[in-house]
């Protein structure tokens, strides 16, 4: 007797599941028939400023007033303050396979397909150029933002000129650090600069 009772319970319960669940099926038909109704207007793209905090790892050099120049490339890695020294090492010897090759390889490859590129890189070398002519060039400051590290120097000691600072960014490619043509004129670089060394 209790075995039947049993029985009937569940196959009640069954039934009235079913039933609660053909209602919810009737009612969410009806929601999706009457949402098709709801009107909107036109989409709109739109922008909004978003403020983030970065942090940042920053120390100074001491007494690194004046780099030596190199006499030619370094054969392996010897960290971001090392290719700066050969970078303007480059410009100095006036070596533009020199100094392209220290960049990294969106701007090498820009460097050989590219016309448009290869002038605004080549202004960039004479540019450089005029900025160390009878000036010495002191390391000043080591700045690491996520993978971006940037080194600040200082172009100074020629006689009524007014000395000059500038942040090159590097990045570690293939296991060598390399000028980054993405960073370089960057969001990122002109807020580490401001935050460094203030207005430009």
């Amino acid at each position: 007797m209790n075995v039947m009772c049993n029985k009937t319970t569940v196959q009640k319960i069954f039934l009235i599941s079913v039933f609660a669940w053909m209602v919810l099926g009737a009612s969410l038909c009806m929601a999706a028939v009457i949402d098709t109704s709801i009107q909107y207007q036109t989409p709109q793209d739109k922008t909004f400023t978003l403020v983030v905090e970065q942090s940042y790892l920053h120390r100074k050099y001491v007494g690194i007033d004046k780099i030596a120049f190199m006499e030619k490339p370094m054969e392996s890695n010897r960290g971001p303050d090392r290719e700066l020294m050969s970078f303007f090492s480059a410009v100095a010897l006036n070596d533009q396979d020199w100094w392209i090759s220290l960049w990294d390889e969106s701007a090498r490859s820009s460097w050989d397909s590219d016309k448009t590129a290869r002038r605004g890189l080549r202004q960039l070398f004479e540019l450089y150029k005029r900025k160390i002519h009878g000036r010495d060039i002191a390391l000043r400051d080591w700045v690491v933002v996520g993978n971006v590290v940037f080194i600040g120097v200082e172009f100074h000691g020629n006689k009524g000129a007014k000395s000059e600072k500038v942040l090159i960014p590097f990045i570690l490619e293939k296991g060598r650090w390399k000028v980054s043509s993405e960073q370089m004129r960057s969001e990122l670089h002109m807020a580490v600069y401001r935050k460094i060394y203030g207005k430009r």
